[in-house]
């Protein structure tokens, strides 16, 4: 099929495993033009035999099936990123110039996830996930579609004067009529970021709403990654609710403890030492999920001391918390910041994707740990340890 070069095409990208469903419920709620799968070569037949049945179901065109079969190897993440280049090259070759590339991280291994959404932003695409109920242990009917925005949407924001970012952030939401009146700089943003998926119109109602995402990635605009910390801080203000970790989980795991007196930047001992806290990188246990902590603690009592957002310490030893899962914590592998201290400690890029292809998250928690606490300066990036992981360096 030859596409009109004025025309949007908008071509899914689709990571797939066992499950398929969700393809489906992604087509029905979302613009889709064409249909790309990629998959392991252990489901190879059944992808191609879904591809023929949505793409005739949504009258869209049919695209390739990528098979990717290292997916438990170490060259996983170079194959599944050279499937989507492919792909990218069979629509350029179609002459298909103005597309909007979206990728559904749904299905398939973690990894394919992980990778799924750096592939998104290295195209200039949107990834998705599709969010179902579970009954048991099957998903009961139908689903939402979860849009992530690209990251120029955050870079984009960095042109807009401050008071204009934290006038939106503040609102949150109005009218259309307040937006035309007022004009300039709120009239932009509102534009620019419904283009993006952070503000959503209700056309009917004549009013606009910043989304969830909307809200943290005007967030870190304003203040960086702290301003997230402290606008969540300040929804949680008024709760009272104990938090579960405390009262119910238990702490597993201690991987490092760091005091004034074995911390290896004079400035951060110094003041560890003046408000006497000690930094604790942990695994802790709740509800039979695991969770990874980066948490200050009273150095005399033991007792956790959480800082509030008035610390002066605030912004540089505020309590760090993700889930323990390989999908959460390959994201954070691939983020090129931790790539950068991993560097520091000598640690190839290679050896990282050998602990990601194990598929085995205790291996990267501890290590993730480590790496949070050189980037506080309380380690240096010579403490970093694959531990004994069976991997070298």
């Amino acid at each position: 099929m030859e596409s009109s070069k004025e025309e949007i095409e908008h071509v899914h990208i689709v990571f797939l495993g066992g499950r398929n469903e969700h393809v489906d419920i992604a087509l029905s709620e979302m613009d889709a033009t064409a249909l790309h799968i990629i998959t392991s070569d252990q489901y190879e037949k059944e992808s191609k035999a879904h591809m023929d049945l949505m793409c005739k179901k949504h009258s869209i065109r049919q695209g390739t099936v990528q098979v990717v079969d290292d997916i438990f190897e170490q060259t996983a993440v170079q194959s599944l990123v050279a499937a989507v280049l492919r792909i990218v090259k069979h629509e350029s070759e179609l002459g298909v110039e103005d597309i909007n590339w979206l990728v559904g991280i749904t299905g398939g291994t973690q990894l394919m996830g992980a990778v799924g959404a750096y592939a998104a932003n290295l195209v200039g695409g949107t990834p998705y996930y599709v969010s179902r109920m579970n009954e048991g242990s099957d998903f009961l009917t139908g689903g939402t579609t979860i849009m992530f925005p690209e990251l120029g949407s955050l870079n984009s924001l960095h042109e807009f004067k401050q008071n204009a970012l934290r006038d939106l952030l503040e609102k949150g939401e109005g009218t259309l009529v307040e937006v035309v009146e007022k004009g300039d700089d709120l009239f932009k943003l509102v534009r620019q970021l419904r283009t993006t998926g952070l503000i959503v119109v209700d056309e009917e109602e004549k009013q606009w709403r910043l989304t969830e995402i909307g809200k943290a990635t005007v967030a870190v605009a304003l203040d960086g990654p702290e301003g997230l910390v402290v606008q969540i801080e300040d929804e949680l203000e008024d709760e009272e609710e104990a938090d579960p970790i405390d009262e119910i989980g238990e702490c597993i795991t201690i991987f490092k403890e760091v005091s004034d007196h074995n911390c290896y930047c004079p400035v951060a001992s110094e003041a560890l030492r003046i408000y006497g806290l000690t930094v604790r990188a942990e695994l802790w246990s709740w509800e039979e999920q695991d969770y990874l902590l980066l948490r200050t603690y009273d150095s005399t009592t033991g007792e956790a001391e959480k800082l509030d957002s008035k610390h002066p310490l605030y912004s540089s030893f505020e309590e760090k918390r993700i889930v323990a899962d390989m999908k959460t914590l390959v994201s954070k592998f691939l983020d090129w910041r931790f790539s950068f201290f991993l560097d520091r400690a000598g640690i190839s890029k290679n050896r990282i994707a050998a602990l990601i292809s194990a598929d085995n998250p205790a291996l990267l928690v501890g290590l993730l740990g480590l790496v949070w606490m050189v980037e506080k300066d309380l380690i240096p990036a010579s403490d970093i340890k694959l531990g004994d992981s069976g991997v070298d360096r």
